[in-house]
């Protein structure tokens, strides 16, 4: 940052917004942990059934490995094809955009 930017925070400004930030979330947490350890649990209005049954068979799409290749392929290939674009017209010096 250079000396007389506009675009610079002031050092103490940024000490005051931490200040600010610690002074009221820290209170408030444990506020809110002391209030919530005297409440009494939550007794939910039903019972659970003592007969056991059986857990039924997943679909392929929600079983462990397919959802870790699709929830990590997807994200990856679609930050991956925007870096193809970007490098690629910043080395071939190219001015428009892909869509």
């Amino acid at each position: 940052v250079l000396k007389g930017s506009g675009d610079a925070v002031p050092f103490m400004r940024m000490v005051e917004l931490v200040v600010i930030w610690f002074g009221v979330s820290s209170p408030l947490v444990f506020a809110g942990a002391f209030i919530g350890y005297k409440v009494d649990a939550i007794e939910f209005p039903v019972r659970v059934s003592s007969i056991a049954r059986e857990v039924p068979q997943q679909p392929f799409y929600l079983r462990t490995y397919t959802t870790i290749a699709f929830c990590g392929l997807l994200p990856f290939g679609a930050c991956f094809m925007e870096l193809v674009f970007v490098l690629s017209s910043m080395w071939m010096e190219h001015t428009t955009t892909y869509l």
